[in-house]
Parts: C-alpha cells; sequence; structure tokens
C-alpha cells in the first residue's frame, strides 16, 4: 500500500487506489518449511511481504508492486502414487522411503529433482525439505538440474586411471566436443566423471544410463557414443 512522509503540520497521506487484478495475491516459493509451520521473514525478505503458508509447502506473497509469481507444483500420477505407496509400506518408517521415492520422482520429472520435487517428497514422507535435499545433494546419481537423454559417467578411481581410464575420458571429451559436467548442444549426452563406479577388476570402465561397461578400449566407446548420438 503506498504511503507518505507528512512534511510539515497537518499533510495528509494520499488515499490508496482502487484494486486491481495485480492486487491478487498468488503463491511463491520461499523456501521449504516444515509441515504446518508458518511461514517466517528472513534477512532478506522484508516481514511485509510475508503471509499464510499454504498448500504444497508455498507461502503467499504479495509483491510491493503488485507483480505475481506461480511456480508450478510437481505431482505423479495415479499408477505412481499407487507405487509410491507400496514402496513406502516396505520400510519401517516413511523417512526410510526417501532414496527409493526420489528416484521415482526424478524419472517422473524429467530425469532430475527439481525444488518442487523436494517439496513433494518432504511432505509425503513427513521429512524437513532440508534433510531431502541433504540426500539429493550427496548422491550422485540425482539430479539437481535436467540432464541430456543419456549420461555417461566415466570412472576416474586410481585402478581405472592405472589402465587407461584417464585418456578415456579426454577422449569422450574430444569425440563430444564438451568437457565433464556438460551436455551436447543437441541434449543427448551428459559427460560425467565418477569416483569409482567399483568394477576395479574389469577398468577401464564406464556406465551409460544405468549399464556398465567393462574393458573398454577407445575403438569400443567410439562404437557406444555413436549409438546415443545417432541412435538413441
Amino acid at each position: 500500500m503506498p504511503f507518505a512522509l507528512g512534511i510539515g503540520t497537518g499533510s495528509i497521506p494520499p488515499a490508496a487506489p482502487a484494486a486491481t487484478a495485480l492486487d491478487t495475491p498468488v503463491f511463491v516459493s520461499l523456501g521449504f518449511p516444515r509441515p504446518g509451520a508458518r511461514a517466517s521473514p528472513t534477512g532478506d525478505t522484508p516481514s511485509s511481504l510475508l503471509g499464510e503458508r499454504c498448500p504444497g509447502q508455498l507461502a503467499r506473497l504479495r509483491s510491493p508492486i503488485g507483480i505475481t509469481y506461480a511456480p508450478m507444483a510437481f505431482a505423479l500420477s495415479a499408477e505412481l502414487e499407487r507405487q509410491l505407496e507400496q514402496i513406502i509400506v516396505r520400510y519401517p518408517n516413511k523417512a526410510a522411503a526417501c532414496l527409493p521415492a526420489l528416484h521415482m520422482c526424478q524419472r517422473a520429472n524429467g530425469g532430475y529433482v527439481s525444488d518442487e520435487v523436494i517439496a513433494f517428497v518432504a511432505e509425503r514422507l513427513e521429512l524437513g525439505p532440508a534433510h531431502v535435499k541433504g540426500v539429493v545433494t550427496f548422491y550422485s546419481l540425482l539430479n539437481t538440474r535436467p540432464p541430456g537423454r543419456h549420461q555417461v559417467w566415466v570412472c576416474r578411481t586410481l585402478s581405472c586411471c592405472l589402465r587407461g581410464g584417464e585418456n578415456l575420458l579426454a577422449h569422450c571429451e574430444k569425440r563430444l566436443g564438451i568437457r565433464a559436467g556438460q551436455t551436447t548442444p543437441d541434449g543427448r549426452v551428459t559427460l560425467r566423471t565418477a569416483e569409482c563406479l567399483a568394477s576395479c577388476g574389469s577398468g577401464p570402465v564406464i556406465q551409460v544410463d544405468e549399464q556398465y561397461y567393462e574393458h573398454l578400449t577407445t575403438d569400443e566407446v567410439d562404437r557406444i557414443l555413436d549409438r546415443l548420438l545417432f541412435e538413441g
């Protein structure tokens, strides 16, 4: 609401303008409060902008200039909801289902875990969002941003390096025209490194999506990459 500072005795603040469509409150993500908690001001968010906590771990925000934002929520299909319930009941408590629940939601969300997915899993498993985000950022097979259609992991641990793993990584980078951690411009392949793929007796090793390839040569890697780039 606009306001004026009085100058001299008897000054009167101007009247508030008529309400417009921009004054309608909507919902934006302000972090993820625990279920049942109210949104609270932070050091960089004026308390006058914060309002009631709303369903879906979202909080109401009214912009001081009337501009509003509304991120899309994440939800599972009816069939995946049924599968999630079956996963949860396998464990002694809901928290123990965090990792398989995240893998399921990642697949349903285009291959990565967004803030909305974190909020969804936290609410369903009755966990704090910080706990869920800690799991996501610890495990390398959980992506925090959209990956390519295929993910190629090159093992960089000692046993693979002694068998040519570093040369294999350099070959992949040159062949794909990207560096480790990047995705090809066409969105087909994301190249990554792994500290250990637990196949130390069969190096050098790469993992393509969920498939292992062992005892590799550069010619064999070229055939794998050609399939990913031009067929898959």
